[in-house]
């Protein structure tokens, strides 16, 4: 990285070797401020496991961070703590099961019945107040629409949110709504 001149790293990983990058990382003499690494998957968990001062000034996007300032994010953490304690470290997975047991929850008790057949049409479109904001499950494709955010770690093991979508950005999971003359069209014409 250091040979390239690379303006920032981009990191795949997940699992314990997240905590053991950064902190190579750091131990090499990297510094966040002029190389930061971005992720999609470094979370309040991995920052723990590293320790704030190894993760600061790193970026992850997702759209779950527990320094959301919202009352639907701020009760449930409330509730999560009295019922697992406050070293809980809540994340984005953590988030996305929390919802999808409710949505699932929700359509079961319309349904009455737990075949995939009775509880799919409630499942399908369905909104819930979720800790990141207010998100659905899109009919078309059976993703959820959901808060991109991009998070910088800082000294006290949490995200400062620097940017994050103002409303729900729905799912193209499959890239079905590209456009002619975008990457697939340069694909095609690569030399291999």
């Amino acid at each position: 990285m250091e040979k390239r001149l690379a303006a920032m790293g981009f990191l795949c990983l997940v699992g314990d070797s997240t905590a053991m990058l950064y902190r190579a990382y750091a131990e090499a003499g990297f510094n966040p401020k002029t190389m930061p690494m971005a992720s999609l998957t470094t979370s309040e968990a991995e920052v723990a496991q590293m320790g704030a001062e190894v993760a600061a000034g790193h970026f992850t996007s997702a759209p779950y961070f527990q320094s959301i300032q919202s009352d639907a994010n701020q009760r449930c953490l409330t509730h999560l703590r009295q019922r697992f304690g406050m070293d809980c470290v809540p994340n984005l997975c953590w988030e996305a099961a929390y919802f999808q047991v409710h949505i699932f929850a929700n359509a079961y008790r319309k349904a009455g019945d737990d075949t995939l057949e009775a509880i799919m049409p409630h499942i399908l479109g369905s909104e819930y107040d979720a800790p990141q904001g207010r998100i659905r499950i899109d009919p078309s494709n059976h993703h959820t629409c959901l808060y991109p955010r991009i998070g910088r770690a800082n000294a006290q093991g949490q995200f400062t949110i620097v940017r994050e979508a103002t409303r729900p950005v729905y799912p193209d999971p499959y890239l079905v709504t590209h456009s002619l003359g975008d990457w697939t069209a340069k694909l095609s014409s690569l030399e291999i």
